[in-house]
This record gives structure tokens, C-alpha cells and sequence, in this order.
């Protein structure tokens, strides 16, 4: 299974140095962006007779690369680091005499490092906003994992629950704002894993889905 999952992401990363070298010319684009993830986990978990998992908030931030195929339509790869996982739930804390000194919340925190190679159409309106849709294959290369506390006190400590790698499919819309050389950048994407991302022993089913809201600053050449 890992060396077929390697296989898909060399066959990627190799269709995608052959468009950027075989490409018309045209207005190639590169930027940065950043903004917020809100991420769950779908399938069982052991600790669904407890309480049900619900989203965890993190942040989701990278670069990309637009190369152009046609006017409208361009190939666009790109690296980014994502926080995802799930909350476990929220629960009150107390001393010892029964008084809520506090609230804390339970997290399976797991941070991945993204590659996205995404198709992307661009609507150009001859204005100062141009939206775009995207859409591709995403790779995600596991970079940690920590069952947390945050809230009154936070805490965390290693865990071995989830595999290191991910793959999925990315749906997203975004605007390009301005009509010079930089240009700022508002898009929402979501990320839905299509390969189970947890130990066997811990969920046989448990995938990963994250929603992006990102803002950021285009180049264009």
C-alpha cells in the first residue's frame, strides 16, 4: 500500500515538471497565503459511546505556483502545512469542593504537510476582482501528533494513533483582488481524505476533512 501511495505521488510530482517545462508562455503566478482550518474527523472512534468528536480549530498556511495551460485554465501545485485532528469535546473544571475554576478542551491534534497539485479556472471579468475555482488530488505527509489540552491549563503528550500519510481531494473557490502585479487573495476550500488515516487498532474507518478559509498575495509576472 505505501509504495503504491509513493508511486501516485512521484507519478504527480512528475506530470507536474513536465507541464511546467512544456507550458505556452503566459502569466505565471506564485503566492502566499494563510488564514484558518477547521477540521474533524469522519468514521468511528473508540470514544464515540461518550461523547461525539466535533471540529478542531487550527490554521492552514503555504505557497503555490500557477502554471498556465491556457488563458483561463492553469496548473497550480502547491506545499502547505495544515492542522487537522478533531475535538473530543469541552468539559468544566473544578476544585476540590466542586467549584468550576475553569474550562478546558480534549484534542487529537495531528499536523500534516500538504501537496495539492489542483487544476485551476480562472473567470477573468476585466475588473479589480477575478474569481477562480480549484480543484485536485492533495498528498499529506504526517508531521505530528499529540493528544492536547487547551483552555484554563493546556498540556499535551505524544500519541501513536495515526498514519503518516494521507490522501484526498480538494474543492475550493477563491478571488483574486487588484489588477497589477500583486494582488491580494481571499479563497475557501475544503479537503476531503479519501484513504482511512488511522491505525487499524484505534478506528478502521476514521478520515480526515478539513475546511480552509485562507487569505493571502498573489505575484503575477
Amino acid at each position: 500500500m505505501r509504495t503504491i501511495r509513493w508511486t501516485s505521488f512521484l507519478v504527480l510530482s512528475a506530470a507536474t515538471a513536465l507541464v511546467a517545462t512544456t507550458a505556452p508562455a503566459g502569466a505565471v503566478g506564485f503566492g502566499f497565503k494563510g488564514g484558518l482550518s477547521v477540521a474533524t474527523l469522519r468514521g468511528s472512534l473508540p470514544t464515540d459511546g461518550l461523547i461525539e468528536n466535533s471540529s478542531k480549530l487550527g490554521i492552514g498556511a503555504g505557497g503555490w505556483v500557477a502554471i498556465p495551460l491556457t488563458p483561463n485554465l492553469s496548473l497550480q501545485p502547491e506545499l502547505n502545512y495544515v492542522q487537522k485532528g478533531t475535538s473530543l469535546g469541552s468539559f468544566d473544571l473544578t476544585d476540590p469542593f466542586g467549584i468550576v475554576t475553569g474550562t478546558a478542551e480534549l484534542l487529537e491534534a495531528v499536523d500534516y504537510l500538504e501537496l495539492p497539485v489542483l487544476l485551476r479556472v480562472s473567470f477573468p471579468t476585466g475588473g479589480r476582482v477575478s474569481p477562480y475555482l480549484v480543484g485536485g488530488p492533495v498528498v499529506g505527509f504526517r508531521l505530528s501528533q499529540q493528544l492536547r489540552i487547551t483552555g484554563t491549563i493546556s498540556a499535551g503528550t505524544d500519541i501513536d494513533l495515526f498514519k503518516s500519510t494521507d490522501f484526498g481531494a480538494a474543492l475550493g473557490a477563491g478571488s483574486e483582488l487588484g489588477r497589477g502585479q500583486f494582488r491580494g487573495t481571499l479563497e475557501t476550500r475544503y479537503t476531503l481524505g479519501l484513504t482511512t488515516v488511522s491505525e487499524d487498532f484505534y478506528s478502521p474507518d476514521a478520515k480526515n476533512g478539513a475546511l480552509l478559509v485562507t487569505m493571502g498575495l498573489a505575484i503575477r509576472r
